[in-house]
């Protein structure tokens, strides 16, 4: 499953969308991977994140974030790993 997530989706619910330039998206499965495969077929620069399983696609005027779905616990508020 991929799911539209981030500020994208709340100003689809508020009716205030203008020019999409920057898509959120989490997906159940391999993050790094789906991107890899879409950013060959439609020519975007693909930049991993492999610490995270995230992703990150590019291209001249939008960008895609494509992270796993996942659970994460830290040893206090906002720690980093």
């Amino acid at each position: 499953m991929l799911y539209l997530v981030g500020g994208i989706v709340r100003d689809l619910l508020l009716g205030q969308i203008s020019d999409v330039c920057d898509l959120d998206l989490v997906v159940e499965g391999d993050a790094i991977g789906l991107a890899g495969e879409f950013a060959e077929k439609v020519g975007g620069r693909l930049i991993a994140h492999l610490m995270f399983n995230t992703a990150k696609i590019e291209f001249p005027n939008c960008t895609i974030d494509i992270a796993m779905a996942r659970t994460e616990t830290y040893a206090k508020p906002g720690a980093y790993l």
